[in-house]
Parts: C-alpha cells; sequence; structure tokens
C-alpha cells in the first residue's frame, strides 16, 4: 500500500481576521504501521519519504513511546494536565515550582528509604 500525502492550506494564527487570508502550503503524509497483527497505527508526518521510509517510522515511533508514557505519567503526577493561569510567565512559574516540589519529594522518599535500610541492618 502507497503511503497517502496531501497537501493542506493553513492561515496563520497570526493572520488578522479582517485581512486577506495568507495561506502556505504545509505537505504531510499518513503512514499506515503494523503494530501487531490485527492492530495498526496511522502517523502523521512532513519528514521526507526517500529519508524515512515506513520502517524507519516505525522504530522512531517505538523508540519514542517509552519516553512518551513517562512524560504523560509524570505530568498527571505533579498536576500538569491543567493550569490556573493563562499568562505564558505564570504557567512556566507553576511548571518549576511544581517540578522542584516533585525533586524534593523524591529527595525526601530517596533519603526516608535509605535511613530505613540503615536502620534495618
Amino acid at each position: 500500500m502507497r503511503n497517502a500525502e496531501c497537501r493542506i492550506k493553513v492561515v496563520p494564527s497570526s493572520s488578522k481576521y479582517s485581512a486577506p487570508a495568507t495561506y502556505y502550503s504545509l505537505h504531510l503524509r499518513f503512514v499506515r504501521i503494523q503494530i501487531t497483527d490485527d492492530l495498526f497505527e496511522v502517523l502523521v508526518t512532513n519528514l521526507d519519504e526517500n529519508e524515512f521510509p515506513p520502517c524507519i517510522l516505525k522504530q522512531l515511533y517505538s523508540m519514542r513511546w517509552g519516553i512518551e508514557t513517562s512524560f504523560r505519567k509524570l505530568k498527571y503526577t505533579i498536576g500538569l494536565s491543567a493550569f490556573h493561569s493563562k499568562k505564558s510567565e505564570h504557567i512556566l512559574q507553576e511548571i518549576f515550582a511544581r517540578l522542584t516540589l516533585y525533586n524534593f519529594s523524591e529527595f525526601v522518599k530517596v533519603a526516608l528509604v535509605c535511613r530505613m535500610e540503615w536502620t534495618e541492618t
């Protein structure tokens, strides 16, 4: 099966509604990858087909999957699924505060485990 390709006209978010729309082309490639005998994933990419054939995309996807699930777990653990602020500076402040608290909590946890192991011996 040949990979599907499409070209999309996109209006930049900086475009003013009253001004005439300025479009630019975006070349996308849809690649269907078999995960198991009866499970397929469709990847959307703008990577060149000759440099990144489906077999390479499948390898990259599988290498990336562990990282993605780790970030998702961290995001929900430290409560970053929704932010209280709308300004980017305040969102960054919230992210750094939560990461600092998470790192401090992990440090305390490791110290307690080491201390418990030390007292048991």
